[in-house]
């Protein structure tokens, strides 16, 4: 038969429950007898430190990111053109809260803002952490948590006195005060003190207590339903939604260091040109040959006319000299022996003849002449018709291309406008459900 006795011991700042538990059926005892202190069991309650985050300077909107011609992330309204973190701009904002053991209010709590956990950086996430106490160092009494996520021993979290952001690498500082909007703590020492007295006095009556920090939220709620929770939804849609207008972003980048895309239209153009090259360089050869033709034929008449008026006529042939020698390359004395001629002056029926005929082959090799600088201005306008078209395809082109660019950074900008409402909405109600507890 077994029987349980408790003695409780109260103080101001804590309260130890011990349990002796009494064996009296052991072999010889009595009920009633004396406990055996093999069997006499001390059972220490825990020390629970408990951070409520109350708020944080998350109202202000998300401030965004752009890049630069050189692909750099620069802040929108940086007109320095500087290259800026995404992380550290986000570096001056801050969570409040308030600290207590077992029950007892001990100050205020200071954090980074929730950046999703990012080391160094960021608020870690809510949930329940065994904990132990560190000593030494400059930074003296601290509370440092264990298995935290994504926060091995080269990154340890824990509790310790700082007087701005600045001074945690994600841990919680605390001090007596806070100054939410410069992410400043008061008397940061003091509040450190007042921890170190709160955690060493249990552990000087109950050296067994365990330690363990709540950090956030309530802990019997699913953590998405905690105030916590909640922004950390809504900061987990916001950057994604940043991921989102990254990609067009870099895609719209993308096309600027490339270029539009000419390739075609170039290569249409060069093959045009490249044709009216050769074909004008051929026509403008066979304009030049029918210009010296009919420059020929006038030389010619004129030679002939004189030749028939100055009797440098052949009798059989009715050709002049420079006819014959011209045809037949022989003098003009060697053809009238051969045709057994005589050097005579034409008749003036035979030179109107003559220079008819004359006539006729100038008149042709004009016609052909003026066909021809018909025919190469013709092309000439189809040629400046076809440039056109390929110029105005171009431009078309690069109008598409300017459009692309500008309608992927304008849908970027529309989805972090929105994203940035949506996340103004949560984090309102985030607030509400911290003010609300």
């Amino acid at each position: 038969m077994s029987r349980i006795t408790h003695w409780v011991q109260a103080s101001s700042r804590l309260t130890v429950i011990v349990a002796t538990l009494v064996v009296t059926s052991r072999a010889g005892a009595q009920e009633g007898g004396v406990p055996d202190p093999e069997v006499m069991k001390v059972i220490c309650p825990p020390i629970a430190i408990r951070v409520d985050r109350l708020t944080s300077t998350f109202t202000k909107p998300i401030d965004r990111a752009t890049r630069d011609a050189n692909g750099k992330k620069v802040k929108v309204s940086d007109a320095s053109g500087e290259p800026t973190n995404v992380l550290e701009k986000r570096r001056d904002l801050c969570i409040e809260g308030k600290l207590y053991v077992n029950g007892t209010f001990i100050g205020y709590t200071l954090e980074h803002g929730d950046l999703l956990n990012a080391k160094d950086v960021s608020a870690i996430p809510v949930g329940s952490y065994p904990a132990s106490i560190r000593k030494g160092g400059d930074m003296g009494f601290r509370i440092q948590l264990a298995r935290v996520p994504e926060r091995g021993k080269s990154a340890p979290i824990q509790i310790h006195r700082g007087n701005e952001i600045g001074d945690s690498t994600g841990c919680l500082l605390v001090g007596t005060g806070v100054n939410l909007d410069r992410c400043e703590l008061v008397n940061a020492t003091g509040a450190q003190a007042t921890l170190q007295r709160a955690v060493s006095d249990q552990l000087a009556a109950c050296p067994n207590s365990s330690i363990s920090v709540q950090v956030g939220g309530d802990p019997g709620l699913p953590q998405d339903q905690t105030c916590e929770g909640i922004e950390r939804t809504a900061l987990a849609a916001e950057r994604a939604k940043r991921v989102e207008a990254d990609k067009l972003w870099e895609e719209a980048q993308q096309l600027r260091k490339a270029g539009p895309d000419f390739r075609q239209n170039d290569k249409d153009f060069a093959q045009a040109v490249a044709d009216w090259v050769r074909f004008e360089t051929k026509a403008s050869n066979k304009l030049d040959e029918l210009a010296q033709k009919v420059a020929d034929l006038v030389a010619e008449e004129e030679e002939a006319l004189k030749e028939l008026r100055e009797g440098r006529f052949c009798s059989k042939c009715h050709r002049t000299a420079t006819e014959i020698e011209h045809d037949e390359h022989v003098s003009f004395q060697d053809h009238l022996g051969t045709v057994q001629g005589q050097e005579v002056p034409a008749t003036p029926e035979e030179i109107a003849a003559k220079a008819a005929e004359f006539d006729e082959k100038i008149a042709a090799a004009k016609k052909e002449l003026d066909d021809g600088k018909k025919d190469l201005h013709d092309r000439e306008k189809d040629l400046l018709k076809d440039l056109a078209a390929l110029q105005d395809g171009r431009n078309k082109i690069f109008a598409a291309y300017v459009a692309k660019i500008e309608e992927l950074e304008e849908n970027g900008r529309a989805i972090l406008r929105a994203a940035n409402v949506q996340y103004q909405k949560d984090h309102k109600k985030a607030e509400d459900c911290r003010h609300a507890g």
